[in-house]
């Protein structure tokens, strides 16, 4: 786990998904120097499985802190094995991450994702990261969980409408935000909207008028009414 620390505060194990690139790796950044066994190559075919198996790791302890050691553990092994079976040809570390999201969804409702998550993002495998290819060490690292992916808002409407027949009017508009939920099962929680800019909106409160004179129509202030509200607006 990488939350593990050795006496000088870094993690035992220190690997993240920018140790399979070249230009990125890093060799001191663990509790102790590198041993003088193994190959410190970046892109090579071991040393990628075992930032896979870091991820892997972490995904599992995670499972069965919340389910218990024995359904935990079978459950980490039964969503890693079936993912095998659908991940794309030559996959890169990221297909294989969400190999294992596909088959948790469709076995298990969900159920396991946001542990899934986070464990692969804590390695640098997050929502955010990129991989080129599996043909290529090149990376971009990212250790974010998914969130609400939200599309560019449209206004439309715009229609002045009478309110309640005394002469007062609103405008009403509809506003369109649209969004992907990247989840299977887990919920979006305290999701706001704010709309910002455009003219200011000042609140008048209107002073005690005498009634209106018998000969003004109805007609006429509900008219004049409404084309203020569009003025305004």
């Amino acid at each position: 786990m990488i939350s593990n620390l050795g006496p000088n505060g870094k993690p035992h194990n220190p690997l993240t998904f920018a140790d399979i690139d070249p230009a990125q790796i890093n060799v001191t950044d663990g509790a102790y120097p590198r041993g003088p066994i193994g190959s410190s190559t970046a892109f090579q075919v071991h040393n990628i499985g075992e930032v896979w198996a870091s991820a892997l790791f972490e995904v599992r302890a995670r499972i069965i802190t919340r389910m218990g050691w024995a359904a935990g553990n079978q459950r980490a092994l039964q969503i890693v094995t079936d993912a095998m079976k659908i991940d794309p040809v030559n996959p890169t570390l990221l297909n294989g991450r969400n190999s294992i999201l596909t088959v948790d969804c469709a076995a298990f409702a969900g159920a396991d994702e946001l542990d899934i998550w986070t464990g692969f993002a804590v390695r640098g495998m997050g929502a955010s990261a990129v991989a080129a290819s599996s043909a290529s060490g090149t990376v971009v690292q990212a250790f974010d969980v998914p969130n609400l992916n939200i599309g560019t808002p449209t206004i439309s409407g715009g229609t002045c409408v009478l309110n309640d027949g005394r002469g007062r009017s609103r405008r009403d508009d509809r506003a369109d935000h649209p969004h992907l939920q990247p989840f299977c099962a887990a919920a979006a929680t305290g999701v706001s909207v704010s709309l910002d800019g455009g003219p200011a909106v000042v609140a008048r409160q209107r002073s005690r008028r005498a009634p209106r004179p018998a000969h003004r129509s109805t007609t006429a202030s509900r008219s004049e009414a409404a084309a203020r509200c569009c003025i305004r607006a």
